[in-house]
C-alpha cells in the first residue's frame, strides 16, 4: 500500500471517531439531569409558600344569629403576624329576640324581670395575632391580643312599681354604659381555593370596666320617702350581677338618676368567613 493511501484512510478513521465522540456528547448533554431535578423538587417543597394575598375581609356568622352584625379587615403585615380591626353592630332588639335568648327563655334561665329589657351596642375591636406556621402565610393556628371599646344601650320600656296601695307605676329606664377591654384569642384560619378564607376563634376573653348613666324623667312626687327608696333598691337589683353591684341609684320626685360602674368581663368565639384579596 503506497504512503498517500495509507494517509488517506488514516484521515478517514480519525473522522468517523471524532463524528461519533461529537454524537455521544449531545445525547450525554440532552438527558435529563435526574438528580438535579430531584433536589429543585424537594427545594421547592421545603420553601415557604408565597402568599400575595395579604389582605382579608371576614363576616362573623356567629353574630348574626344573635341579631347582630360583626365585619373584620385583616392585613398582613409580615408573614407570621397580622394587624386586623373589627365592627360590631346590633340594632334595638329584645334580649330574647335571638337563638341565644330564645334558648335560655324556653328554660327559664331569663329572670323576668329582664324580659322587658332592649339592648343596642357597637364595638370596635383591634387584634394583633401571631401565625405559627412556618410555610404558610396568615394560616394555621395562631394566639392573639385585642382591646375593644363598647358602647351599649341598655334600656327597660317601662319598668313596674307598685306601691304601698297597690298602684301600679310604669318607670321607663333608660341606661347608656361605655366600657374598655382587653383579652387573648386562640383560633385556627385557613384557605379554601387561595381565596375563601374561613377564621375559627375557639377560645377568647377580655377583662376591663364599664361606666355610664341611668335616667327616667318620670314624675314620682307622688311617692313617699319610704316608697321612693324602696324603688332605689329595686332598680338597684336590676343591675346587680354575680353580686357586682354596678349601679349607684338615687330617686326623687324629679324621677332616677344612676351611675354605673363596675367590671366588664366576657369570653369570645367566632366563625368567620371571607375572601383573600
Amino acid at each position: 500500500m503506497t504512503t498517500t493511501l495509507k494517509n488517506i484512510l488514516l484521515l478517514n478513521i480519525l473522522l468517523i471517531t471524532s463524528c461519533i465522540c461529537y454524537g455521544q456528547q449531545q445525547d450525554i448533554k440532552k438527558l435529563p439531569d435526574t438528580l438535579s431535578v430531584t433536589r429543585t423538587k424537594k427545594a421547592k417543597k421545603n420553601m415557604p409558600e408565597t402568599f400575595k394575598r395579604n389582605n382579608r375581609f371576614k363576616i362573623n356568622l356567629y353574630s348574626l344569629l344573635l341579631k347582630n352584625y360583626s365585619f373584620t379587615y385583616e392585613r398582613m403585615l409580615s408573614r407570621k403576624i397580622s394587624f386586623q380591626a373589627s365592627y360590631r353592630y346590633q340594632p334595638y332588639t329584645d334580649i330574647t329576640n335571638n337563638v341565644l335568648g330564645k334558648y335560655l327563655d324556653k328554660r327559664n334561665a331569663i329572670d323576668f324581670k329582664y324580659l322587658n329589657f332592649q339592648t343596642a351596642n357597637n364595638a370596635l375591636t383591634a387584634d394583633l395575632r401571631l401565625y405559627f406556621s412556618k410555610r404558610k402565610p396568615g394560616r394555621g393556628a395562631y394566639v392573639g391580643i385585642y382591646g375593644r371599646y363598647l358602647e351599649m344601650d341598655i334600656d327597660n320600656t317601662e319598668y313596674k312599681f307598685i306601691n304601698n296601695a297597690g298602684v301600679v307605676y310604669d318607670v321607663p329606664l333608660i341606661g347608656n354604659v361605655k366600657g374598655f377591654a382587653g383579652g387573648f384569642a386562640v383560633g385556627w384560619q385557613f384557605l379554601i381555593k387561595r381565596r375563601v378564607i374561613v377564621d375559627y376563634c375557639f377560645l377568647g376573653g377580655h377583662y376591663g370596666r364599664i361606666s355610664g348613666t341611668v335616667v327616667s324623667n318620670k314624675d314620682l312626687s307622688a311617692l313617699s320617702s319610704d316608697e321612693q327608696a324602696r324603688l332605689k333598691s329595686k332598680i338597684e337589683d336590676l343591675y346587680t350581677l354575680t353580686n357586682s353591684k354596678y349601679l349607684s341609684a338615687s330617686v326623687t320626685d324629679q324621677g332616677v338618676h344612676g351611675k354605673i360602674s363596675g367590671p366588664l368581663y366576657g369570653i369570645r368565639t367566632s366563625l368567620s368567613v371571607g375572601i383573600a384579596f
